[in-house]
Parts: C-alpha cells; sequence; structure tokens
C-alpha cells in the first residue's frame, strides 16, 4: 500500500486529490485527516519547483516526528505549488507562484471571505488594465519525497482572466475570473473539468509510477 500525505492546509486541494487518486494501493492523507500538527512552510521562493520541495520535506519531517498510529504501508509526502503568468504582464505584475501574496492575501489568521475579496478586487482589475481580459497559463509543479531523495513534475495549463466574475469559489478564489474557451472554470460540467486538469493528474501519476518501479 502506498500512502501519500499531501502537503497542503486548503480542505478544497485535497478534496480535488482524494477524488482522483485515492485507490486499492494508493491513499491520500492530510495532516488533518492523520492528526498530525501543521507545519511551517515560508513559500518565498519565486521558483514553483523550489516551494513544492520545501512543502513536501516539511511534511514528511512532521509524518515522521509524530507520535500517532499511522496505517500501514509505504509513507510519502507530495508537495504541490503553482504559478499563474500571463501573456504580456510585466514582472512586477506577474503572480508566479504567489498568487495570493501579490493580492494581499494569504495573511495570518485571514478568513477565507477575506482573502477572496482581496484576490477578487486585485484580479478584476488587473484584467480590466488589459482591456478585459488576459490569457496566460498555470505552471504546476510536483515533488515526490520518500525521506531520502526528491523527484519532481511539471504540467502548464492555459487559462484566460476576466474581469467580471462567475460564481463565488472561496477555496479557489482565482477560479472565479477564470475561462478556458467559452466556459468559466466554475462552468465546468465533469468531463470538463476532468479534460482541464489532466495535466497535472498525469504528472503525479508520472511521479507516482516512477516511485513504484524503485
Amino acid at each position: 500500500m502506498l500512502n501519500i500525505l499531501l502537503a497542503t492546509s486548503n480542505p478544497g486541494k485535497a478534496v480535488r486529490y482524494k477524488r482522483f487518486f485515492n485507490s486499492e494501493n494508493i491513499n491520500i492523507y492530510t495532516c488533518q485527516d492523520l492528526g498530525i500538527d501543521l507545519p511551517l512552510v515560508d513559500e518565498d521562493s519565486d521558483l514553483e519547483e523550489q516551494n513544492a520541495d520545501e512543502k513536501a520535506r516539511k511534511y514528511y519531517n512532521s509524518l515522521i516526528k509524530s507520535e500517532v498510529e499511522l496505517p500501514k504501508g509505504r509513507w510519502l509526502s507530495m508537495g504541490v505549488d503553482t504559478g499563474l503568468y500571463f501573456n504580456g504582464v510585466g514582472r512586477k505584475e506577474q503572480p508566479g507562484p504567489h498568487v495570493k501574496g501579490i493580492a494581499g492575501a494569504g495573511v495570518f489568521r485571514e478568513t477565507q471571505e477575506e482573502a477572496f475579496a482581496k484576490m477578487a478586487t486585485y484580479y478584476s482589475a488587473l484584467a480590466k488594465k488589459y482591456g478585459g481580459k488576459l490569457n496566460g497559463y498555470f505552471s504546476d509543479a510536483y515533488s515526490l519525497f520518500d525521506g531520502q531523495q526528491i523527484i519532481h513534475e511539471k504540467a502548464i495549463r492555459p487559462v484566460e482572466l476576466v474581469d467580471t466574475m462567475y460564481l463565488k469559489d472561496v477555496n479557489f478564489p482565482i477560479n472565479s475570473f477564470l475561462k478556458v474557451g467559452e466556459k468559466y472554470i466554475n462552468e465546468f460540467e465533469n468531463t470538463d473539468y476532468l479534460n482541464y486538469i489532466s495535466p497535472s493528474f498525469n504528472a503525479v501519476g508520472h511521479l507516482i509510477n516512477k516511485i513504484n518501479l524503485k
């Protein structure tokens, strides 16, 4: 049995990964699931891969140091970090891996509603500045750590930022202003979402295959 500790405190992200990767041979857990304290992760690098590495290592250490009784099997941790980049936008306005931070969100003890309000204001204004829409992409970085070595995968997902919100999403605030083709991401039906997110889940699948082949 392969057990993966997902290095996130975002409940929406946890649901997403559990939905697509829990199987008879793979279980996805969070610190909350296991009763383990969340480690402090700075995530201050301008490179997604470095932030994903830091998450994977610190969550794994938290797992090893915990005194809880863990389910049997092999344990690894997976760090995930995503950057957002727009075509034709200057460096100072590029969110990169700081999708919340550039909008002034993500501060200590901030509520999801407060974070959403800040991000909605910032990203709506950014799209308006560039004529109401901006083409760009998400860059997803994945790091899988087994306590000794770390392996990586990346994925790219094209997206368009618009200045008009569709369906408020406090778990993923930026999604409220993002479109792919003619649809907002929050309009996606299950098949649409699977197609859009497939590069990222393929990347995770490649990571898991690398681990299982060792």
